[in-house]
C-alpha cells in the first residue's frame, strides 16, 4: 500500500490528503494514533516538511491536535474551483467605478491562477473573455466593437472607452441643472412685503425733503 505525500503546495488540497492518508493507514492495519503520529513527519515534502518540524512537541504528540494544526495550516478559500467561482461573479456593478473593477478582477486572476495544478495554465483567450463578461452593459458594448485579441489591449480600450462614458454623463448631469440665477433664493412673501413697506417708507422721506426746498 502505497502513502500519499504533501508538499504544502497552493494546487494540493489538504483535505483530500487527510482522507487519502487516514484510508492508507486503514488499509495497512495502522489505525493506532501512536503509529499514525511516527508515520506522518514521513510522508511531509518540502515546506511541509518544514512546517512540521516547527511545530510543538505538544501538536505532534496527539493525533487530532495534529491534524487540526494542519487543516488549520494548508485548509483555504483558494482552491481553483472557489477562485474561479468569484471571478465568474465578479461584476462591475458592484463597485463604484470601472478602476475598482480591473483591480479585483486582476487579484482575483492571479490568485486564481497560482491554484492551478503545476503544468496547468488557462488558455490566453480566456482571461480577456472573463474579464468583457463582467464588465457593465454599456462599457461592455463599447469595447467588444474593438474587437481586442488580447486581455491587454481589452483593458487598455477599457480605460478609454470608461473615461469617454463618464465625460458624457458629467455633460449630461450639468445640461439638467438650471441655470445660475433661477438657483438663487427666492424672498418669502413676508420678506417681500417687508421691503415694499420699506420702499414706500423711504419715498415718503424723499418726498419730503424734495417740498422743503421748493416753494409753490
Amino acid at each position: 500500500m502505497s502513502f500519499p505525500s504533501f508538499h504544502g503546495k497552493n494546487y494540493e488540497n489538504a483535505s483530500y490528503f487527510l482522507d487519502d492518508l487516514e484510508m492508507a493507514f486503514l488499509a495497512s492495519g495502522w489505525d493506532a494514533d501512536e503509529v499514525k503520529l511516527r508515520a506522518f513527519p514521513l510522508v511531509m515534502r518540502d515546506e511541509a516538511k518544514v512546517w512540521f518540524q516547527g511545530l510543538t512537541t505538544e501538536e505532534k504528540a496527539d493525533w487530532a491536535t495534529l491534524k487540526d494544526s494542519f487543516l488549520m495550516k494548508y485548509v483555504t478559500d483558494n482552491t481553483p474551483e472557489k477562485l474561479w467561482r468569484k471571478l465568474t461573479c465578479l461584476q462591475q456593478d458592484n463597485f463604484a467605478s470601472y478602476s475598482a473593477y480591473e483591480a479585483q478582477f486582476v487579484k482575483l486572476w492571479i490568485e486564481w491562477e497560482a491554484s492551478l495544478n503545476e503544468g496547468e495554465r488557462a488558455p490566453n483567450f480566456l482571461q480577456k473573455e472573463r474579464f468583457l463578461v463582467g464588465l457593465n452593459p454599456l462599457l461592455q458594448e463599447e469595447v467588444q466593437a474593438k474587437f481586442s485579441e488580447t486581455f491587454d489591449e481589452a483593458r487598455q480600450w477599457a480605460r478609454v472607452k470608461d473615461q469617454k462614458l463618464q465625460f458624457q454623463a458629467n455633460r449630461a448631469r450639468r445640461e439638467l441643472q438650471p441655470p445660475i440665477d433661477e438657483q438663487l433664493p427666492q424672498p418669502q412673501p413676508h420678506q417681500a412685503a417687508q421691503a415694499t413697506q420699506a420702499g414706500m417708507l423711504e419715498g415718503d422721506r424723499d418726498g419730503r425733503s424734495y417740498g422743503s426746498g421748493f416753494s409753490f
